[in-house]
């Protein structure tokens, strides 16, 4: 009986999800399993090249059996013999240890089978996705010793899905590399206390660095929806645009947004700019958008003193900056430097005046872009 056309195409988008999350990797061999009629599953990538590109993953059915202890095996003399057969073979063909081991004894006696019978296991096959050299792949199915290996339908049911993994493993390449090469500048930019994140051209966020990730978490403004694409709790359609917009070339130099998140509260301050990864050296290019997410309520982030000495704030109208970026209210800051509210009034005007702002949040967008804020391993700025 054959696959389902629902299962089958769900099951692919599965797959091709594993291209920016690899923990489905597990689902995609659970579903193999399924289809297979097997008991469980193992995909074993070995990449010479690039070491943080090996995958080593189970189906949730073996994923309790120390299978690591079944991967060794494969380095032993006997193993070898899987791997000289899928060379041999055309990419994607399924082998079944019948063919490989006709000697049954000897088959019988071999490290991997051993492991496989203290679970209860004994037939199995074999598929190599990729077979152009630049890195071995191997899914092996197990299957019950009270029955057979694969049967001919279960490999016809298989069979369907083999092009699209083999095509997931070569397209994770470029995005893992990416993953990898990015993710510690990331976590650099930590100390610049602004969320950070790379978000792809169909919205999906690809990296995020911790304080991206805190942003994200309080769900009041920019969020990761269940899908794993950017959106956000209030103004969603405003940043969906402003991503389009970049993407379109409508505005190439990027935008900001501003995202409410309820009265009284400071909005998030997101600027979407244009990310470009040429292809020489990740294999594919990468584009999308590079987004930077200020949260004006993270008072220890913002200094006013670059802003101070740029635009010739005076003393007492630096104090007042210092204390509008806190969130006083005007009577707050009166009543905290002695003064009237008038005179902060006016103070304040002086202050968007010289500043070219309209706004406290304006203020505050321009004195960061003057002065990033670097932060200590306690989170604030020493700068100040």
């Amino acid at each position: 009986m054959a696959l389902p056309d629902s299962e089958l195409l769900s099951s692919i988008d599965v797959i091709y999800e594993t291209v920016l999350d690899a923990s489905r990797w597990g689902e995609v061999l659970d579903r193999a399993t399924h289809v297979a009629g097997a008991f469980g599953s193992i995909l074993v990538v070995s990449d010479r090249v690039q070491s943080d590109l090996q995958i080593n993953v189970t189906s949730s059915t073996i994923a309790g059996h120390d299978a690591q202890d079944y991967v060794a095996t494969q380095l032993n003399q006997d193993e070898l013999q899987w791997d000289r057969a899928l060379d041999d073979a055309p990419p994607l063909t399924i082998l079944h240890d019948t063919e490989i081991w006709p000697d049954r004894e000897a088959y019988e006696s071999m490290a991997s089978v051993q492991w496989l019978h203290q679970w209860g296991l004994d037939h199995r096959s074999a598929v190599r996705l990729c077979a152009h050299g630049g890195w071995r792949d191997q899914i092996a199915l197990a299957y019950p010793d009270s029955r057979a290996g694969m049967t001919p339908e279960e490999e016809r049911q298989l069979a369907p899905l083999l092009p699209h993994l083999a095509r997931a493993l070569e397209i994770r390449r470029p995005f893992a590399l990416l993953k990898s090469r990015y993710q510690a500048i990331l976590t650099m930019l930590d100390h610049l206390g602004i969320g950070v994140l790379v978000v792809l051209d169909n919205d999906h966020i690809l990296l995020s660095n911790d304080e991206a990730e805190r942003v994200l978490e309080q769900g009041d403004g920019p969020r990761r929806r269940a899908d794993g694409k950017l959106g956000a709790a209030v103004g969603a359609q405003e940043l969906t645009r402003a991503l389009a917009d970049l993407r379109s070339g409508a505005r190439p130099d990027g935008s900001t947004v501003y995202l409410a998140r309820g009265p009284d509260r400071p909005p998030y301050v997101v600027d979407v700019a244009a990310f470009r990864e040429g292809g020489d050296e990740l294999e594919a290019p990468v584009t999308g958008a590079l987004v930077c997410v200020i949260d004006p309520e993270h008072r220890a982030i913002i200094s006013t003193r670059g802003l101070a000495e740029v635009y010739g704030l005076t003393e007492a109208e630096r104090a007042v900056c210092a204390l509008m970026s806190e969130g006083l209210s005007t009577r707050e800051i009166a009543d905290s430097r002695g003064v009237t509210p008038d005179t902060v009034k006016a103070q304040s005007k002086a202050i968007f005046r010289k500043t070219l702002c309209s706004n406290r949040i304006e203020l505050v967008h321009r004195a960061l872009s003057i002065a990033p804020p670097l932060l200590n391993a306690r989170g604030r700025r020493d700068d100040d």
